[in-house]
């Protein structure tokens, strides 16, 4: 059993195959950005968004450097 009772239209989808066994999690990135990673269980598709909607995975690695 579900410890989650959240309905299913509230629950986040996949962008890549739409469902909604999605696990998603906010992060902060080493350059003070904050980013939601999702991660789907079906079609284990991976994405990233900001504020200003999605991001490449370039675009996370190169926040997620540490400058000297």
């Amino acid at each position: 059993m579900s410890l989650v009772n959240t309905p299913a239209r509230l629950l986040p989808l996949c962008v890549h195959c739409g469902s909604n066994r999605v696990t998603t999690l906010s992060m902060v990135l080493a350059d003070g950005s904050t980013v939601d990673f999702a991660a789907c269980h079906r079609c284990e598709g991976r994405s990233w968004t900001d504020a200003e909607g999605p991001l490449p995975l370039s675009s996370v690695l190169d926040r997620s450097r540490k400058l000297p």
